[in-house]
């Protein structure tokens, strides 16, 4: 019996079942001890238990609709036992992680015909470096939704049943969060640039998508947290730290420091003139050898910057936040992710001396990703079991069960719906 798989659809169910497989292997704790993550818990759970349907599912938290974390926690709370329900959120966040992969491995294009260019895929996916915030839950699933439709962007159009499949990935996205919604500009450009009518269908549906969250969800007054302001230097500083210092050099205990040395010379308002020389440098070199050689890793590359200006511009704590080692790893996901992916465009598609410094490149990303994997966030790593939790709330009514993630010695605590008798 052969090891490896002949067939296109069992490589594709080989590749998902392993990215699947080191994802839950990362952070075990997570599917052994249950976890609801921070607001997944506090405002999602909580509001599928004390609302009603319809107010849940359509509630704006944030500033705006994230309707996948809506339907994900109502799902938990109406189709498992409460000890169980993180597991419901857990499965549905994993599905979507699934997602962007899956989608590279089904499309039919030319560069992603060899089996050994899609393990690469599924090896530069699994490694990126800023994973473990948004692993195995629901709250984040606008990132890889992000992720998802800028593939998408990427991709040939099709009129088999992917057609429908990406037309709903590309409406729910918008509704999920704003980090994506600037990629409609990019869609506006592919259309222009292809001239297809497939691609002005995709154009059409993300834009109604978006329009519906931001004329009826959004409020940019809500909290003060979001600055909303843009600045060159921190990305340029934040491409430095984030796209070439941690994937290419990890996080080592002479890594981190560097990177809080920067971090420290920002929020002086100081100007990094290294690591922003190295950036524009980087740029400018995968941009020259990508017009030359394969454009078309140029939208995976545009993508990747566009969804980092537009975490620069929306960070929780400004864009200033996202250079420290330990903050939103979330923002910088799916940009991660594509400029691996541009690496792999090229990869493929450039003379065969220049494939081989390419690979080399993907192949060090590679090492390295295997030592930050086996490096989480530290807060990911462990918390409470939430059966444990559960069962100290049915002793006592008036306990607020703890979950995931520990801030400075104190725990998230969801308020469940007191009783006015302990439930035994």
């Amino acid at each position: 019996m052969p090891i490896i798989p002949k067939t296109r659809s069992q490589h594709t169910f080989l590749l998902l079942g392993i990215f699947a497989f080191f994802l839950c292997l990362r952070s075990p704790e997570i599917l052994i001890k249950g976890r609801f993550w921070a607001e997944e818990g506090t405002v999602f759970f909580h509001n599928a238990w004390t609302c009603s349907f319809t107010t849940a599912l359509f509630t704006s938290y944030g500033g705006y609709l994230n309707l996948a974390t809506n339907a994900a926690t109502l799902l938990a709370f109406w189709l498992a036992p409460l000890p169980q329900a993180p597991y419901v959120t857990i499965a549905i966040g994993l599905a979507f992680q699934l997602l962007p992969l899956y989608l590279l491995l089904t499309a039919r294009e030319a560069w992603l015909a060899d089996f050994k260019t899609r393990v690469w895929a599924t090896l530069l996916l699994l490694l990126v470096p800023e994973t473990s915030e948004i692993s195995l839950q629901s709250l984040h699933i606008q990132f890889s939704l992000s992720l998802a439709s800028a593939i998408i962007l990427t991709l040939a159009t099709e009129r088999t049943v992917q057609r429908w499949f990406r037309l709903g990935i590309l409406f729910l996205t918008p509704l999920c969060g704003l980090s994506a919604i600037p990629l409609g500009l990019l869609y506006g450009l592919r259309v222009l640039y292809q001239r297809s009518w497939l691609r002005f269908e995709q154009l059409c549906v993300f834009s109604l998508s978006s329009a519906l969250q931001l004329l009826f969800f959004y409020d940019p007054h809500f909290g003060n947290a979001r600055h909303y302001s843009f600045s060159l230097i921190d990305f340029l500083t934040v491409f430095f730290t984030r796209f070439l210092i941690i994937p290419f050099a990890g996080l080592t205990h002479r890594v981190i420091p560097y990177i809080f040395h920067l971090y420290a010379i920002r929020l002086t308002h100081h100007f990094p003139l290294f690591a922003c020389g190295c950036s524009l440098l980087t740029l400018l070199l995968v941009c020259t050898i990508a017009y030359r050689h394969s454009r078309n890793a140029l939208w995976f590359l545009a993508s990747a910057l566009v969804l980092l200006a537009i975490a620069v511009y929306g960070a929780i704590g400004g864009g200033i936040s996202i250079i420290d080692p330990y903050g939103g790893e979330r923002y910088v996901y799916a940009a991660q992710a594509l400029f691996c992916l541009t690496l792999l465009r090229l990869s493929v598609n450039l003379p065969a001396q220049n494939q081989r410094i390419v690979k080399g490149i993907m192949g060090w990303l590679v090492l390295v990703g295997v030592y930050n994997y086996r490096h989480p966030h530290p807060l990911s790593v462990d918390g409470p079991s939430w059966r444990h939790e559960v069962s100290l709330w049915r002793q006592n009514s008036q306990y607020n069960p703890k979950i995931w993630p520990e801030m400075n010695e104190t725990y998230w605590r969801i308020n469940l719906p007191k009783k006015t008798e302990a439930v035994p």
